[in-house]
């Protein structure tokens, strides 16, 4: 138009007008934003703001460990973040750090909260499909500690756990992990326990038997173990 103004189309099809002082002729690398590296939320809830600053509304929130795109940066130190779900935001620059971090307290956390509520269940008795909260079966016991204390939504029989998590070997394992075994001499995975530390796991028996914490390197279960796999 004569009175500078621009005409244009953007990438998605939009038309309109915009003053041509803020338009530069060419395609201008703009090397912030193309500058995308991955960064590790640090704070303990974290507003993703739809503008660069306090003023702009709420998008979504982010909790802590949470790992985005950042895709550009802003002068005032806030950062145009993506998530791994593809939506994109503005968050303050201060609550993020640089890289992959790896959260251990969380996981740790998680793995007292599942051993705290483990617990909490003995002496409880043995009900075949029983999930809880009065009796459970071995996979049932499992299904329940770990959707209540962690948030983690495991298959409901103990040979479909198996495929859940990672692998560990015997020498590895660490409070939390699942140890699978093979009751009936088949080899087929038949019963699931939580280990508990020091040698000692948390399991749901058999019928006429309660919930207890025991031994896992008697003859009987050295020669029932089938693997360990690792959730959390």
């Amino acid at each position: 138009a004569s009175n500078g103004w621009k005409k244009i189309k953007t990438s998605s099809g939009t038309t309109g007008w915009v003053s041509g002082e803020y338009l530069t002729k060419g395609v201008v690398e703009n090397s912030t934003s193309q500058t995308s590296y991955k960064a590790t939320v640090n704070a303990t809830s974290l507003n993703v703001r739809s503008g660069a600053g306090t003023s702009y509304s709420v998008i979504t929130k982010l909790s802590k460990g949470t790992v985005v795109d950042v895709i550009e940066s802003a002068s005032n130190g806030w950062k145009k973040i993506k998530t791994s779900s593809g939506t994109t935001g503005w968050v303050s620059g201060d609550y993020l750090t640089k890289g992959v971090v790896e959260n251990s307290t969380s996981s740790t956390n998680k793995v007292q909260a599942v051993l705290d509520l483990a617990e909490k269940q003995l002496g409880k008795p043995y009900v075949w499909g029983a999930e809880g909260p009065n009796s459970f079966d071995c996979s049932g016991l499992i299904y329940y500690v770990y959707k209540n204390a962690a948030g983690i939504t495991l298959p409901r029989t103990s040979a479909a756990q198996y495929s859940a998590g990672v692998a560990v070997s015997k020498s590895n394992l660490k409070a939390g992990d699942l140890i699978f075994s093979s009751t009936d001499g088949t080899g087929n995975i038949t019963h699931v326990a939580i280990y508990a530390g020091n040698g000692k796991m948390i399991h749901a028996p058999r019928s006429g038997k309660n919930v207890e914490k025991v031994d896992m390197n008697t003859n009987y279960w050295n020669k029932a173990y089938v693997g360990a796999r690792r959730v959390l």
